[in-house]
């Protein structure tokens, strides 16, 4: 794979997109918002959701009494979380961003990238990209990362893994086929969405940092006092699912 092609527009507006518009993960998010909430401090801040995806955490800050901007460059789940925000009356805005061109300087309380939403892009991307997200962040502030990292990766790589997205009729069987590139550090996956005996595949490739290559961006762009734990819980160590990163910006 060619890891300059922009993989992530098909693969989010494939199966996997169409997985986002359907996810109810609602005691998930909560708690993460919970774990947000306990770092940030309380209402009203300005906070950054990016990407945002179809808006799970920024609906439920807003929900919080957050003033929340969620970006995303997918128009499909922008559509939808402004629709549900609507809906429910709360106050979140919805841009179509990319993180590669985000041009923000100091304007949030709170910058927030869950969910391995790093590493997409070319080796100067992605540093330029968690640089932005830096930029983003207030004079005070907090920037908050939750990913998978090498220390997560590799005590639990496989070549292959099977897995059931969805509930009920919905259910998609879920075939993940990994590669291990490591001139870059990228892992390749060659997805396969089962359903209904119909078959889609698509293709990733995501690089994967270690933790002080993370932290050392970070320092470049401003950020300091960070503490590092599982994004499980608890303190983030070789085999914890993945980190949850959070640094202060200096003010």
């Amino acid at each position: 794979m060619n890891i300059h092609e922009a993989w992530w527009v098909d693969f989010f507006n494939g199966p996997f997109g169409e997985l986002q518009l359907r996810d109810e993960r609602v005691q998930a998010t909560v708690r993460q918002v919970d774990r947000i909430v306990g770092s940030i401090g309380p209402a009203p801040r300005r906070i950054l959701d990016a990407p945002c995806g179809a808006g799970r955490h920024s609906l439920e800050l807003a929900q919080r009494g957050y003033d929340v901007v969620g970006i995303d460059f997918n128009p499909q789940v922008l559509a939808a979380a402004r629709t549900t925000a609507e809906a429910r009356g709360l106050n979140a805005v919805f841009q179509q961003h990319d993180l590669r061109h985000l041009d923000v300087d100091g304007e949030f309380d709170a910058v927030l990238c869950l969910w391995t939403s790093i590493g997409y892009f070319s080796e100067l991307e992605n540093e330029q990209s968690l640089l932005n997200l830096a930029k983003a962040v207030k004079p005070g502030g907090t920037l908050i990362l939750d990913a998978v990292v090498l220390e997560s990766l590799c005590p639990k790589f496989t070549a292959r893994g099977w897995s059931w997205w969805g509930e009920g009729e919905d259910r998609v069987r879920v075939c993940e086929e990994r590669t291990w590139d490591a001139e870059h550090a990228r892992i390749n996956v060659r997805w396969s969405f089962i359903q209904n005996q119909r078959e889609e595949t698509r293709d990733s490739s995501i690089r994967v940092y270690t933790c002080r290559e993370l932290l050392s961006i970070l320092e470049r762009g401003g950020l300091s006092s960070f503490n590092c734990s599982s994004s499980s819980g608890g303190p983030f160590q070789i085999g914890s699912p993945g980190l949850w990163l959070e640094a202060r910006k200096g003010g």
